[in-house]
């Protein structure tokens, strides 16, 4: 029988282990019982290959952040003593795209559970910041960067020293903490978050926002003080 095959490449995807579940849970969806599956990520030079998404959700080694992974579902039948694949399902995370392809003998199934999968997918695809918005949003942040050090060398003849050295801290400072925001929230390619450590203003402890708001009080002082 001529199996049907359905593909589609997605822009890059960011996932919770909650969504790695319920994305589990679909590609299996409807496979008999005794049907494969896997889970398998490279990282740090290790490749590791687990037969449930608890199983690769519990591994001590896991990294904060994936950047690939494969989840596959399958079913075998034997046929004349030889295994034939009825059913199969691949979802491929790579840093810079994903890549869903499911094929079956039944048609309706294939088409139907590649629709079910790609939906879920294109729900989790970065939908403000594609990766050709990258290099617009580098040039953007260079420019700023390069017109505040060049304000900064421009007034060091003439102004205080103490408020050009508060100035140049306090926004090197808020600059680096944007960055680290920006690395987060603003993602380059396929990010699989194991254990999350985005920074939001709310979620912010004492102890992470004293220098926040130390630095750019010190900006406003420093700056009153330049533009007099």
């Amino acid at each position: 029988m001529r199996k049907h095959v359905e593909s589609d490449s997605i822009k890059p995807c960011v996932l919770t282990q909650d969504d790695l579940i319920e994305l589990s849970d679909v590609v299996r969806d409807g496979f008999p019982e005794e049907h494969g599956f896997s889970v398998t990520a490279e990282f740090n030079n290790v490749n590791i290959d687990m037969g449930s998404i608890e199983e690769f959700l519990t591994y001590k080694k896991l990294p904060d952040v994936l950047e690939n992974l494969i989840m596959r579902a399958w079913y075998p039948k034997k046929y004349f003593n030889v295994r034939e694949i009825e059913k199969d399902i691949h979802v491929t995370f790579d840093n810079l795209y994903s890549i869903l392809s499911t094929d079956g003998d039944d048609e309706t199934w294939a088409i139907g559970k590649h629709k079910q999968v790609l939906r879920i997918l294109n729900e989790r695809t970065d939908k403000f910041h594609s990766i050709k918005d990258i290099p617009r949003r580098d040039f953007f942040i260079s420019i700023i960067i390069g017109l505040w050090i060049t304000l900064i060398i421009g007034f060091v003849p003439t102004l205080d020293f103490l408020y050009i050295t508060i100035f140049s801290i306090s926004s090197t400072y808020l600059i680096m903490k944007y960055v680290n925001w920006a690395r987060w929230s603003l993602p380059r390619g396929t990010r699989i978050i194991i254990r999350s450590n985005k920074a939001t203003l709310w979620g912010m402890n004492v102890k992470d926002l004293i220098p926040i708001v130390v630095s750019i009080l010190g900006l406003i002082l420093s700056a009153s003080q330049i533009f007099r």
